[in-house]
């Protein structure tokens, strides 16, 4: 299954030093576009902008994380498991750690000797004296291909990555020690829209963060109604707005199983799709005589992608 570069739209991660991965914190802890649209709400920024003041049902409180090391792929990696027990399910999920500020020296020195053992290099391949601007990222961002849902009550292990001066190393989850949670961002399901809110560990407040998402999306072009719709339990994103025009319908859908996917598969071929069809393990693309179809399933967030552009 081809890798694809998760393009961040709603959250702007504007840090210099970070860590990659999906979670939460210490056990028992908490807190934690271009184009013209045929059709949809997502874009109607006027219609459904975040109103200030607005409170979030979920609570940081609800949302428990833990750092264990696991062995993937032949590498052992920290990762951090965030477990889902707000009531509503969590459609991105995002936090942002920081090295301690009371860090003497040697814990600094500490630090630095274990990273650059862990990933296997010498201490002058990672610069020490960058530590002290140094992040750690942990979450899903919405973007093609890039949505996570994790239902109620389930939980999530993701990869972490650290990173130092723009340069990204695994970090063994001991090493989470060392940092300390800035802020958390996330996006829920609340009926048939997404909310997203940004929390402050240092102050407990949160703030509605972006424009309210239909989490139901579906267009109204005539690439979108070539496809069979979807079943109405699962969730469906439009991350950017050019992905619905006449020329192009690209949206991204949760809470797939591979067994909802081979369905999907199926009901496409029944609505016309199986012309010039190839088909491998998790991926579909047939025309249907007018429009190019490419299915993808996201076995890494259990996800979905839709994309129908005009034959040309």
């Amino acid at each position: 299954m081809k890798k694809r570069t998760l393009l961040s739209v709603f959250l702007s991660l504007m840090l210099i030093f970070s860590l990659s991965a999906c979670g939460s914190k210490d056990s028992g802890g908490s807190g934690g576009s271009g184009g013209s649209s045929t059709g949809g709400t997502l874009y109607d920024r006027t219609a459904i902008s975040a109103e200030e003041g607005t409170e979030s049902k979920v609570s940081m409180d609800d949302i428990k994380w833990s750092f264990e090391n696991q062995t993937k792929y032949d590498e052992e990696n920290g990762y951090l498991t965030y477990e889902n027990n707000t009531g509503y399910d969590l459609v991105f999920f995002y936090l942002d750690f920081a090295l301690k500020r009371d860090l003497t020296e040697e814990q600094q020195s500490e630090l630095h000797k274990q990273l650059t053992e862990f990933n296997g290099l010498t201490e002058s391949d990672i610069d020490e004296t960058r530590y002290s601007d140094s992040h750690v990222e942990a979450g899903w961002t919405i973007g093609p291909g890039s949505m996570h849902v994790v239902p109620d009550g389930e939980s999530l292990a993701v990869e972490m990555r650290c990173y130092v001066d723009y340069k990204g190393f695994k970090i063994d989850s001991a090493l989470m020690e060392y940092f300390e949670p800035l802020r958390a961002k996330f996006s829920y399901a609340d009926g048939d829209d997404i909310r997203s809110f940004e929390y402050t560990f240092a102050t407990d407040t949160y703030e509605e963060e972006w424009s309210v998402v239909n989490g139901r999306y579906w267009s109204d072009s005539d690439l979108a109604k070539s496809l069979p719709e979807l079943p109405k339990d699962k969730i469906s994103v439009l991350a950017e707005e050019e992905n619905d025009t006449d020329t192009r319908f690209d949206v991204t859908v949760g809470k797939v199983s591979e067994e909802d996917y081979k369905d999907y598969v199926k009901a496409c071929k029944k609505e016309g799709y199986e012309e010039d069809a190839e088909e491998t393990d998790g991926e579909y693309s047939a025309t249907n005589g007018e429009y190019q179809l490419h299915l993808e399933y996201l076995d890494g967030s259990e996800g979905m992608r839709i994309q129908v552009v005009p034959l040309s």
